[in-house]
């Protein structure tokens, strides 16, 4: 069967384009001829992207015509730059409709499939995406087409009543749920939202071996490191990693999004490519993070790692570490930092993923093979 899945691709992260790569693969292992909605709403356009961070710019003389100029010039060329790396992986690795840019064209002319998935990441977080988006809720195509939903995330723990109102329809249309944390789990049965059920994020059910045949053998600097990867700017992790390399002598690497990003005492390693993403983290001796599949990877790839959680939408990382019984691994004060040493038994945390990716593997089938 043709299996037409949507999801968050078009954010520009590695996270993002990483769970749409796993989440294809899943269903070819299933026998299944998936392929991407190819949704781009307007809020990820360039122009777009650039506002939005004109607007979390604070210099006090922003508005000044020369300092926004060269604010523009100087965005606008790391956005091109990860617009570049990003589109490049998922046009190598992933099977895409035509481009979508609004409800109205997926109305107009949807995409051919016997199912429709919406599938992992924060494509219900109202938040996060700023309305109510109605393509992650599969609001178009004929209305007999089966849609299911494949590690969907809410991205909080709670809903607001007006976000209810908005998603209870779009999601009682649906004939299977499966959401990524336990706490969206919670919110569909207090929706009475029956045939739902918890499952893994899409990279995590694809085993190791699996990743690094996308990774490089070999390290891609001469010397052990510690490695950064901060992907909202909410916490002090510089800090945190500063500790840790004058009690262990490792230099720090710090993977960054913009060409003009510099911090004291760190390496900044610009807009890797995806596979050397995952290579930084494969090689790294530890990892510092606030992001959700910075940890799934580290987990992945065996590493010593701490996670410093986010002002907001820290509910998944929460969920994660439960779940895998590494509640540890969350460093709340930097006199904290020297528990990263500590061993993990990642024996045991892989023992438990195997578990659930069996469990998520059951529910999935099952939704597709009836």
């Amino acid at each position: 069967m043709k299996i037409a899945y949507i999801t968050l691709h078009k954010v520009r992260n590695y996270g993002s384009v990483l769970q749409t790569y796993a989440t294809q693969e899943i269903i070819k292992k299933m026998e299944h001829d998936p392929i991407l909605i190819n949704y781009c709403s307007s809020r990820f356009k360039e122009e777009n992207r650039i506002n939005d961070e004109f607007l979390r710019f604070t210099y006090k003389n922003k508005n000044n015509p020369v300092i926004k100029s060269l604010f523009y010039i100087v965005m606008s060329f790391s956005i091109k730059g990860q617009e570049k790396c990003f589109e490049s992986f998922l046009r190598n690795n992933v099977s895409l409709t035509r481009e979508y840019n609004s409800i109205d064209e997926l109305c107009e002319n949807p995409p051919c499939a016997d199912i429709y998935c919406t599938g992992s990441d924060q494509v219900w977080n109202l938040k996060t995406n700023g309305f109510f988006e109605r393509p992650f809720y599969l609001d178009f195509g004929d209305k007999t087409i089966r849609r299911i939903a494949f590690s969907a995330s809410f991205g909080r723990d709670s809903l607001e009543k007006s976000e209810i109102k908005q998603i209870y329809g779009p999601l009682k249309r649906y004939s299977a749920i499966g959401v990524r944390e336990s706490s969206g789990l919670s919110i569909l049965k207090e929706l009475d939202i029956d045939e739902c059920e918890n499952t893994l994020d899409p990279t995590l059910m694809l085993d190791v071996d699996e990743w690094k045949k996308m990774t490089s053998e070999t390290s891609p600097f001469k010397e052990g490191y510690i490695l950064i990867y901060e992907f909202n700017k909410s916490s002090n992790i510089g800090e945190y990693a500063k500790v840790l390399s004058k009690r262990t002598g490792l230099p720090i690497k710090r993977i960054t999004y913009w060409y003009h990003e510099r911090h004291k005492g760190e390496e900044c390693v610009v807009l890797p490519s995806v596979n050397e993403f995952m290579t930084l983290i494969r090689h790294a001796e530890y990892v510092i993070t606030n992001s959700f599949h910075a940890t799934v990877f580290a987990t992945i790839f065996r590493k010593k790692f701490a996670v410093v959680y986010p002002k907001h939408f820290s509910v998944r990382l929460e969920d994660f570490l439960k779940l895998t019984e590494m509640k540890e691994r969350h460093v709340k004060k930097i006199e904290d930092i020297g528990s990263i040493c500590n061993e993990i038994d990642f024996d045991r945390v892989h023992s438990i993923i195997q578990n659930e990716r069996r469990k998520t593997l059951l529910f999935f089938k099952k939704q597709l093979d009836e």
